[in-house]
């Protein structure tokens, strides 16, 4: 995909579960990496096996039950994309980009004043962008099950369980 698509295209099925070589740009914001790609995916073969090997085993710890109140935006654009990416300002934005699919990240304040981010899921893992968008750029308190996989926080909901503040 190009430059200003709200649209996160799936990958090939003949490449989901396989180490691929991609390009594109990388924003962060307060810790939030988001990678836009330029298009196209190819198959990486020459990456050695013990990276192979590191990547694909990556656990998955459960963390429980909890609930979270902050702000879903779209991660490309709150990640650096556009600015302010976040807020009633960038709303119908973040609305379009969540709705094109890409991931829906909640934003929560840590105890030490610090960003916090948790892609959304639903309860079995999957994408469950048009049950969120309705919620972008507005306070919400959230619950579900806490999931990390590496160092990505991964918040399994049902959309039902999202409220309003």
């Amino acid at each position: 995909f190009t430059g200003w698509t709200k649209n996160n295209p799936d990958a090939p099925a003949d490449k989901v579960a396989q180490a691929v070589v991609v390009s594109g740009n990388v924003y962060e914001r307060g810790g939030l990496h988001m990678f836009e790609g330029a298009g196209g995916f190819e198959a990486a073969t020459e990456l050695p096996a013990g990276d192979l090997a590191r990547l694909r085993a990556v656990a998955e710890d459960d963390l429980g039950d909890v609930t979270l109140r902050g702000e879903i935006v779209d991660s490309k654009c709150y990640a650096g994309r556009m600015r302010p990416g976040v807020g009633h300002g960038h709303r119908a934005c973040a609305q379009l980009c969540i709705l094109g699919g890409i991931p829906p990240v909640l934003v929560t304040t840590g105890t030490n004043g610090g960003e916090i981010h948790y892609v959304l899921a639903s309860r079995a893992g999957g994408r469950l962008n048009d049950a969120v968008a309705p919620f972008a750029a507005e306070p919400v308190e959230v619950r579900g099950r806490l999931v990390r996989r590496g160092d990505l926080h991964v918040l399994r909901i049902d959309p039902a369980e999202i409220r309003r503040q």
